[in-house]
């Protein structure tokens, strides 16, 4: 159903006291008001606004009531309303060209919180609601000061469309954070790091021929064929490596105390984040202590009754071995009892017994595990204290540091006699700072550390070593990088077939909105200027990127300004 304003009264509003505030609109007819600044103007459409807004509330006069306990803003009456004894108040007559029926509403100007809108207009402004008056000021900012997208979020304010704006700001953050997390630059970084590495030799990511690279480097040195197939065959091919190197050095007599000192953080940082490591070992003890710990907890919550347990052995033996005709622990009568009889209560001791039978079992292997864990996190602590020395001697001062830190960290947590299951949190959190150190920025340091006065074939092995460690970081890396793309891929496509979607969707709603604002542009321009000729005005929504572009034909056809300008160098 439509409705059409036929009269409309105000009165005892703002500045609107003692002049006409009444309009006969019927036939069609708009308001037109004329005057210089300050001589309120606005206050008529201030009137309007508060005449069909839902609570009352009129934005433009960034004023609340004086009892409004939400702090809104409210419609203020005239000063001299009580005292000329004028009732704030706005009143409209509503005609239905449909049903030929004549609606009348009074809407009282209340500065209060409690302001509910005239039953009669519930309705209407649930189906139409009118969510904005714009004015002049509106307007010129609008159209002079925004951006285009700033235009967009305005006129999705002014058309009630904020849902959808928002919609559209999540997909362009969704957007965002999808191509923050694209693995797409990183498989680049890698895919060079092994052109680096192999001299060119292999410029893209081909895990075998990297492999076969590797197997002919190592000839090279170890001077015998090597079988390289896998990367668990390049750790075996760098151990080679190592004691070949190492076997140079003695025999030259030349071990110094930095070389030790990297061989050492070699060995460490080679074991400790493989997949039989000490990090691993350390989160598998970890995981087992806690089934462990959750294992007597099961079983104390089943046997929580059976506590007395010498008391029950003695009741047992009694009650296997004799009749009685009370229960010989607390002498009540059989049939006063909760069992109710002898059998009854031999098999509820018989059931405790075992359940505590199974309770100590399960409490020492809960001891078990938990000594398990102390010593795998002693042994671990114990290796980042040999790295911690080592990097001192080398003058790696920041990873020192670094390993001290985590170290520390580890040893606290451990004192704090938490169980596995309270600590198992912060524990894995430092474990994973531990693989970072080791798996990722250790090897990078430890590669650019030389250590001087190497014969010549230990330094040439040394140069191979560093190469194939970095390789093979680089290789697993790559690994978990195409798994992380073939389900980042899968996540792309069905955002992006949403996205389409909505944003189909949304055009078309915003496309139908505007084509219908610049027909009521061209109606209003052609009766301001009924003797001019109608230029074509553009209105051009893009809810992709959420701009709205204002444009217009000026002096010839297909010459295009922008709004903003003809406002600014024509006004």
């Amino acid at each position: 159903m439509s409705w059409v304003i036929t009269q409309l009264s105000v009165r005892g509003v703002k500045g609107i006291l003692d002049r006409a505030g009444d309009f006969d609109l019927a036939g069609g007819k708009s308001i037109a008001i004329y005057a210089p600044n300050a001589y309120g103007k606005s206050g008529y459409a201030d009137a309007v606004e508060y005449l069909f807004s839902q609570d009352g509330a009129v934005e433009h006069l960034g004023k609340g009531g004086a009892d409004s306990e939400k702090g809104g803003k409210h419609a203020i009456p005239h000063v001299l309303a009580a005292e000329r004894d004028i009732t704030p108040e706005v009143s409209v007559e509503l005609y239905n060209p449909d049903s030929k029926v004549t609606m009348s509403s009074i809407r009282e100007v209340r500065t209060g919180r409690v302001d509910a809108i005239p039953s009669e207009l519930e309705s209407i402004i649930r189906v139409a609601p009118a969510h904005r008056i714009l004015r002049q000021h509106d307007l010129r900012r609008f159209v002079v000061d925004m951006n285009p997208g700033e235009k967009y979020s305005e006129l999705s304010r002014w058309l009630g469309l904020e849902h959808l704006e928002k919609v559209l700001k999540h997909l362009t953050t969704t957007e965002q954070t999808l191509g923050r997390t694209n693995p797409d630059r990183e498989i680049g970084e890698r895919v060079q790091d092994i052109s680096k590495h192999t001299n060119k030799a292999v410029e893209e990511y081909d895990q075998l021929a990297a492999l076969q690279w590797c197997a002919v480097e190592a000839k090279k040195t170890l001077r015998r064929d090597i079988s390289i197939d896998s990367l668990d065959d390049v750790g075996q091919c760098l151990q080679s490596l190592r004691e070949r190197r190492d076997e140079i050095v003695i025999l030259q007599g030349k071990v110094s105390e930095a070389f030790e000192a990297k061989r050492a953080i070699e060995e460490i940082t080679s074991e400790l984040p493989s997949e039989n490591g000490q990090l691993q070992i350390c989160e598998t003890a970890l995981a087992k202590a806690v089934v462990a710990e959750e294992q007597v907890e099961h079983i104390r919550a089943i046997a929580k009754n059976s506590i007395f347990q010498k008391v029950w052995n003695s009741a047992k033996d009694i009650l296997e071995t004799q009749t009685t005709d009370e229960c010989p622990i607390c002498l009540t009568p059989w049939e006063k009892t909760a069992v109710s009889s002898q059998h009854d209560a031999l098999q509820h001791i018989t059931g405790g017994l075992k359940s505590l039978a199974g309770l100590t079992k399960a409490q020492s292997e809960q001891k078990e595990t938990y000594d398990q864990l102390t010593t795998a996190t002693k042994d671990l602590i114990t290796r980042l204290r040999d790295v911690e020395t080592g990097a001192k001697k080398l003058s790696l001062n920041s990873i020192a540091d670094n390993v001290s830190n985590l170290a520390e960290e580890i040893k606290n947590l451990l004192e704090t006699g938490d169980s596995p299951s309270q600590l198992q949190e912060n524990y894995k959190t430092l474990l994973q700072q531990c693989h970072q150190l080791f798996a990722d920025k250790l090897p990078v340091v430890l590669h650019g550390v030389k250590i001087e006065g190497l014969p010549k074939p230990a330094k040439e092995i040394e140069e191979t070593i560093e190469h194939i460690r970095m390789l093979k970081n680089a290789l697993i890396r790559l690994a978990e990088l195409q798994r992380e793309s073939e389900e980042y891929r899968k996540v792309e496509q069905s955002f992006s077939a949403v996205a389409n979607v909505i944003q189909e969707s949304a055009a078309a709603l915003v496309d139908e909105v505007i084509g219908t604002l610049r027909k009521d542009v061209l109606t209003i321009y052609q009766k301001v200027h009924p003797k001019s000729v109608i230029p074509n005005i553009y209105i051009e929504p893009d809810t992709e990127s959420r701009a709205l572009i204002l444009r217009v034909d000026f002096y010839t056809l297909g010459r295009r300004f922008h709004l903003r300008d003809i406002l600014v160098n024509h006004r």
